[in-house]
C-alpha cells in the first residue's frame, strides 16, 4: 500500500492495517518492525490515529525510549476523542496513556512530574488496581511510606482480591522498625485473605521474627 497511489487506498482498511499489524507484533516483542510498519509511509503520509500513537509509544517504552514513549502518549491522549475509520484501541479510552507516561517519568527521575502524572491518572480513574500499585511502589521509594500504606489499604479495602497490594505493603511495614505493629496487623490479615500465597507467607514469618 504505501507504493500504490494515494487514490488506490481505503481509507478503512490503511487504519486498520496500521492497528492490527502493531498490535499482533507486539505481544511477540517485535518492537523494532511495529515501530518500523508505523513510520512507513502508509502511515506517516496521512498521519496517525490515538490508538496507532498508543502502540508507537508503547513500543518505544519497552525499548526504553521514555521520552518518545511520552510524546507519543500525550499525543494519543489528545487525539483520542477524534473521528477514525477504524475503533479505537480500548486501552486508549482509559487510563493506560497516562500510566505509561507516570512510569515513564519515574524512570526518567523526573519526580515531580511524576507524581502529577500519576495523582491524574488516578483522578481518571481511583480504582484502578495496577495503576495504584506502582503509584505506592514510588511513594515507597520516595520515603514516604506512610502514603504509600494509605493508598493499599484503600485498594485491599475495595478489593482484598489483590495480591499485588498486599505484597507490596507487607514489603513495605516489614522494611522498617518502626513499623513492626502494622507489620503484624498487615500480614495477619493478607494471609487471612490469601493463605497459601508464598510471598505473604513468608512477609508474615519475617514480621512475627521482627516483633520477636
Amino acid at each position: 500500500m504505501s507504493r500504490q497511489e494515494e487514490r488506490l487506498w481505503v481509507p478503512e482498511l490503511r487504519e486498520a492495517l496500521l492497528t492490527q499489524f502493531p498490535a499482533h507484533l507486539m505481544p511477540f516483542k517485535r518492537y523494532e518492525e511495529a515501530i518500523e510498519v508505523l513510520n512507513s509511509p502508509l502511515a506517516t503520509r496521512h498521519g496517525l490515529t490515538a490508538s496507532m500513537h498508543y502502540f508507537l509509544g508503547g513500543c518505544h517504552f519497552m525499548l526504553q525510549q521514555y521520552p518518545l514513549a511520552i510524546e507519543h502518549m500525550n499525543h494519543a491522549l489528545a487525539k483520542r476523542a477524534e473521528p477514525v475509520h477504524w475503533p479505537v484501541v480500548r486501552e486508549v479510552l482509559g487510563v493506560a496513556p497516562r500510566h505509561y507516561i507516570a512510569n515513564s517519568l519515574v524512570l526518567l527521575q523526573r519526580h515531580d512530574e511524576a507524581e502529577a502524572a500519576f495523582r491524574r491518572a488516578l483522578t481518571d480513574d481511583p480504582n484502578h488496581r495496577v495503576l495504584r500499585v506502582d503509584f505506592a511502589r514510588w511513594l515507597h521509594s520516595r520515603d514516604r511510606s506512610v502514603e504509600a500504606l494509605t493508598l493499599l489499604h484503600e485498594s485491599i479495602r475495595s478489593d482484598a482480591t489483590d495480591v499485588a497490594a498486599w505484597e507490596l505493603g507487607a514489603r513495605i511495614v516489614t522494611s522498617k522498625p518502626d513499623f513492626i505493629e502494622v507489620a503484624l496487623d498487615w500480614t495477619a490479615e493478607a494471609i487471612l485473605h490469601h493463605p497459601q500465597h508464598p510471598a505473604l507467607l513468608g512477609a508474615r514469618a519475617e514480621a512475627l521474627l521482627l516483633a520477636q
